[in-house]
């Protein structure tokens, strides 16, 4: 933003909410966005805590204690806290801990909107790598505090896919595709070129192999997430 680490005008240009938002148990959602208001030296503007309350789902609950806040309501009204200053720049801490399906669409949705919408970076850290991979333009993958891989989703898993073959025996396909071959439950996963999938099921049908099923399956960052970590792992020499 411009500032030095711990200039004050820098920081409110950004927001954050930590996993577990904590706040003072006997106010109310409306009042805790008025404090956190005063906090960062703001009026407290109650037509705009009350637009935030409804962003995020919070309207019906403004004026209940927040001690009865589940965990989910809990982290609505900590991503409410973090939009107070309205800023360019928010980092979410797994924004959809402790949430139920529906939340999380409606979650998935505000961030989505914070972003298209207002124009605001949103930075997430998760291990929920399913929900990154639905959410998230671009990713950054770290490994015991080192980069392992950063780019869009849609490149960090091109040219991951595999072909996944259900056959019988799968023997006959592990034997032909040695270190490029690997179980998947009862099917065979072959991490080869589209154009090696001819000839590998040409070879398997001259072997005598039964292949009831042969397709290509996309990589998730889950799998991504597992292979470069893996890579990044010491190994005993």
């Amino acid at each position: 933003m411009g500032g030095p680490v711990g200039d004050v005008n820098a920081m409110r240009r950004m927001g954050s909410m930590i996993e577990t938002p904590r706040f003072p148990p006997y106010m109310t959602a409306r009042q805790v966005l008025e404090w956190v208001s005063l906090g960062h030296g703001q009026a407290v503007d109650r037509t705009a805590i009350a637009a935030w309350l409804e962003r995020v789902g919070l309207t019906a609950a403004a004026d209940r204690k927040v001690r009865g806040f589940s965990v989910g309501m809990a982290q609505r009204l900590g991503v409410a806290a973090a939009l107070m200053t309205r800023p360019e720049l928010i980092i979410l801490d797994e924004p959809t801990s402790g949430m139920d399906p529906p939340g999380i669409q409606e979650m998935r949705a505000l961030i989505r909107s914070l972003a298209d919408d207002d124009g605001v970076t949103v930075v997430i850290a998760s291990h929920q790598l399913a929900e990154v991979q639905k959410l998230c333009d671009r990713v950054a993958i770290l490994n015991k505090g080192r980069l392992s891989a950063e780019g869009a989703v849609a490149d960090l898993v091109a040219g991951r896919e595999r072909l996944r073959l259900t056959l019988r025996p799968a023997d006959a396909a592990l034997g032909l595709l040695g270190m490029k071959g690997s179980r998947d439950g009862d099917a065979v996963l072959a991490a080869i070129e589209r154009s090696e999938a001819p000839a590998l099921i040409r070879a398997l049908a001259e072997k005598g192999a039964e292949i009831e099923e042969a397709r290509w399956v996309g990589a998730d960052l889950e799998s991504v997430f597992n292979q470069l970590t893996e890579e990044d792992a010491p190994h005993a020499g």
